[in-house]
């Protein structure tokens, strides 16, 4: 047998077959963590690592993964974790038609035991947008699309939809779905990668949405925003927070019946008579502006200016 060397790796060539045998090898593996319950869906990439006729075999952190699919061949598949432990945390193989790669010190996967504690706020409205931040311990699995979050009855259950770049190890931030209607949800459920259930009892509250007592005249801003205005109605306690369209800080909401809020910018480009959307959670509440120029003011003439830090002469 004559060996050649590859231009991506070692291969050997058979001279009587004329067959190329190249030795797979591993570089990445993706997430790097998973629940203990298994079900991660990992991508692996590397060199040789099989086409969709071939016979693949992979093993990581010492558990099988199966559902092995080539997604570009020779570089890129992906495979399902089964269930394994927080104590098996080294090592990776892969068999390509009885071709072999391994690795057993290399960390590429480990299995995480994750737990939830507490959530809070308790209570929402049934517009849903409700920012619900969730307690716990190992918590954070890099991806999209791994968290199934809801908030459950006996009769039904309503998503919380998980915000990715908030994740942390001990805590989840989600914002409650829309309900049809006034009602307690009595758990809290979390599904990580299709096999992990994590629940906890406690009731959330969906309560009515706020109503308004809005005039009919349009409220003046000046053109560079900042200028205060005040919504009246009920319920605004049941919100967990109300805010205006560009504006990064929340309304002020010193009872139920009150919100002071800030107007934002004019738009530019646009009429003067614009519509702002306050958000309480999720329900908009559109407020017309008419938007007036900002005052302009001219220095008085004959006054002197003077420098504190100068002298003074006098004669």
């Amino acid at each position: 047998m004559l060996t050649v060397t590859a231009q991506n790796g070692d291969c050997s060539v058979d001279l009587k077959t004329s067959v190329v045998t190249c030795m797979p090898k591993i570089d990445t593996v993706h997430p790097s963590s998973g629940p203990v319950n298994g079900g991660t869906l990992l991508t692996i990439t590397g060199k040789y690592i099989g086409n969709v006729t071939d016979s693949i075999y992979v093993d990581v952190s010492g558990v099988r993964c199966h559902n092995v699919t080539v997604i570009t061949p020779e570089t890129n598949l992906t495979c399902v974790i089964g269930k394994g432990s927080t104590t098996q945390t080294n090592g990776i193989f892969i068999s390509v038609n009885a071709n072999n790669f391994s690795d057993t010190k290399a960390t590429y996967f480990g299995f995480k035991e994750a737990m939830i504690s507490e959530f809070s706020p308790k209570k929402g409205v049934v517009s849903g947008g409700t920012t619900v931040v969730i307690e716990g311990s190992e918590l954070e699995f890099e991806g999209q699309n791994r968290y199934n979050i809801s908030f459950c009855n006996i009769y039904t259950c309503i998503q919380c939809s998980a915000i990715q770049n908030t994740l942390s190890s001990k805590s989840i931030i989600c914002k409650t779905g829309q309900s049809g209607e006034v009602q307690n949800m009595t758990k809290l459920q979390i599904v990580i990668d299709d096999l992990t259930v994590l629940a906890l009892n406690g009731r959330f509250q969906y309560l009515p949405d706020p109503s308004f007592k809005i005039s009919n005249e349009s409220q003046k801003a000046m053109q560079s925003g900042g200028t205060e205005f005040t919504i009246r109605g009920e319920g605004f306690e049941n919100v967990g927070e109300i805010t205006v369209d560009r504006i990064e800080k929340p309304c002020n909401v010193p009872d139920d019946t009150v919100a002071v809020c800030e107007t934002p910018p004019k738009i530019q480009d646009q009429s003067n008579d614009q519509t702002v959307h306050v958000h309480f959670d999720g329900f908009i509440l559109p407020i017309n502006i008419v938007y007036v120029e900002d005052p302009t003011f001219e220095r008085f003439s004959g006054v002197l200016e003077y420098d504190q830090e100068s002298s003074i002469q006098i004669k």
